[in-house]
């Protein structure tokens, strides 16, 4: 086979990312690599003139215009500084008779909309049995932390395997993972704090800054919201780049967050259920891809299992091993069950499901026919577990416009209606499951008069359903 040569695209989001000298350098490295010259240790990435960039935000349409800038004055020696040169002065208030109308609408909009989750959990009295058992009916499950439960949605295969396990108990299942969350670190755009809990900020003080407008629900409003039974925790990869000396540090957050958790009583009835997941070992696929080996920089390195074992242990919690068991599939498995080394893929998820199962409720076969693990993944996969509603890429639309005109009103009807999607998929997941159905006709529950478009949003799934029900019937 021809070998391609190497490709590689870069892409920062504003201006401000080149201030982190680490970031500089990488780009650096990589122009390097790509012209064929050795890269350096460590390259000089200092700037060479004057670079003060200003944070990213909407400017105004003259705003070009009255700086005046001419390509002369970015001559090295005379960049120019950020904001504007002669800046106009503040006025002390508005000119008499040029005062806005007042908008009574806008201003009888609740300061909290009605569509965002904002109830805060109560304090916990008792707690739920932390040891291995099959799941309880109706049992809430929620997995959060980093990209490795993040990625699931694309394949769903650990819900799959848990209906499949136990098809009588109607699990409830939601994934709230978001690449680059940490214990403590949950930043979104629309949510005023990036923090998780109380005391967090002392973990990450570099990451201090953040400018998020909104009213999107906190971890704890969310977990709240969907009353967790069980929370499955998946951290540590992203803390592996920080080095050995920060391991300490990844421990002590986690151990925060445990403490802060156990306290809560989400369900509204006893603190919850925590299950600890390991990161997955790292696969070495450099003999075909032009990927690092993962063998000079272990990543995530066996510390990292390590601690958070610790951390488990020192609560009486389960502690789920993947990074010793991926390992060996690794070396057992004749084609790779990653992308890029790092993220699972559909065969990855597969096998890690299993894992995970075993870990969570102890090991049980499934009860089904070969044919439903294709078809429920499928299910899960197209109407799948409710992460639009939980992580969103962006909440500005749904989450901090809501003041706009027409938006009190449009708002909350179109996040119900995202609400409801889910709930309809994990119904119809439930009957076919525990065989009370062989197809996949939805239930729509759309008697709500405010929600019109969802019932043509739901016969679309239905044309859809039918292609899949065919297609899983010839194999």
């Amino acid at each position: 086979m021809a070998k391609h040569r190497p490709r590689i695209l870069h892409d920062h989001e504003a201006s401000v990312d080149l201030l982190d000298e680490d970031l500089r350098r990488l780009v650096v490295n990589v122009a390097f690599h790509l012209v064929g010259l050795p890269v350096p240790g460590k390259a000089d990435v200092a700037f060479v003139d004057f670079f003060e960039p200003t944070f990213y935000s909407a400017q105004k349409s003259d705003y070009y215009q009255k700086r005046n800038l001419k390509p002369a004055d970015y001559m090295l020696g005379r960049s120019p500084a950020t904001g504007l040169a002669n800046p106009e002065p503040k006025k002390d208030g508005p000119k008499p008779g040029n005062q806005p109308k007042k908008d009574e609408k806008l201003e009888e909009a609740p300061v909290q909309p009605p569509h965002a989750p904002n109830a805060e959990p109560p304090a916990a009295t008792s707690a739920r049995p932390q040891a291995v058992a099959p799941p309880s009916k109706g049992e809430r499950i929620v997995l959060i932390g980093n990209g490795l439960a993040e990625r699931d949605v694309h394949y769903g295969r650990i819900e799959t395997e848990l209906h499949l396990r136990y098809p009588d108990r109607e699990l409830f299942f939601r994934n709230m993972g978001h690449v680059g969350d940490t214990p403590g670190f949950r930043p979104h755009p629309a949510r005023v704090s990036q923090w998780a809990f109380p005391g967090a900020e002392k973990f990450h003080p570099e990451l201090s800054i953040h400018n998020g407008k909104g009213f999107f629900p906190t971890p704890d409003q969310w977990l709240t919201h969907l009353k967790a039974d069980t929370i499955v925790a998946f951290f540590g990869f992203n803390e592996s780049f920080d080095g050995p000396g920060r391991v300490a540090n990844f421990q002590a957050e986690l151990d925060a967050w445990v403490l802060h958790t156990l306290g809560k009583a989400y369900n509204g009835k006893a603190a919850p259920r925590i299950v600890l997941v390991s990161p997955v070992a790292f696969e070495n696929l450099s003999a075909d891809r032009d990927l690092p080996s993962g063998e000079k920089i272990p990543i995530p390195g066996p510390c990292l299992p390590g601690c958070i074992e610790t951390v488990a242990k020192s609560h009486g919690l389960t502690f789920i091993d993947l990074f010793t068991p991926t390992k060996a599939l690794y070396a057992q498995s004749q084609q790779p069950l990653t992308t890029g080394g790092f993220v699972p893929n559909d065969e990855g998820y597969r096998q890690i499901a299993g894992i995970l199962a075993d870990g969570l409720f102890g090991n049980r076969p499934t009860r089904q026919k070969p044919i439903r693990p294709w078809f429920m993944t499928r299910c899960g996969r197209r109407i799948g577990s409710g992460t639009m509603t939980t992580t969103p890429s962006t909440g500005s639309t749904p989450m901090v416009n809501a003041t706009i005109p027409l938006a009190p009103r449009i708002t909350p009807m179109n996040s119900r209606r995202r609400g409801k999607w889910p709930r309809c998929a994990m119904f119809l997941i439930h009957d076919i499951a525990s065989g009370r159905k062989n197809d996949l006709d939805v239930d729509d529950l759309s008697q709500d008069p405010a929600l019109p478009r969802f019932r043509r949003t739901t016969s679309r799934v239905r044309r859809m359903a039918v292609k899949l029900t065919c297609m899983a019937r010839m194999l």
